[in-house]
């Protein structure tokens, strides 16, 4: 998906997980996995996989709502970032 942009929110939940934006863009464009979103995160919207980064777009508006870090157990949401996977 080439024009994809993140929003203000995908931006700070990149950050706070140790994503730069490019990882994040990158994970979109070049995924390793995509899967319909659960409904909790909207209509028209698509998980990107690649590596320990997982993003959540919005088809219609072609822009990442939300940026979710990829842990060998499960999801982690704000509990986990990518340099306290490294360490553990």
């Amino acid at each position: 998906m080439s024009g994809v942009t993140l929003s203000g929110h995908a931006a700070m939940r990149a950050g706070e997980l140790g994503f730069h934006e490019t990882e994040v863009l990158d994970c979109v464009r070049y995924a390793e996995q995509t899967y319909c979103a659960h409904p909790r995160y909207g209509p028209n919207r698509r998980i990107h996989q690649r590596g320990d980064c997982a993003c959540v777009v919005d088809l219609v508006h072609q822009e990442v709502v939300t940026v979710l870090l990829r842990t060998p157990n499960d999801w982690s949401h704000g509990i986990h970032t990518r340099r306290h996977l490294a360490m553990s």
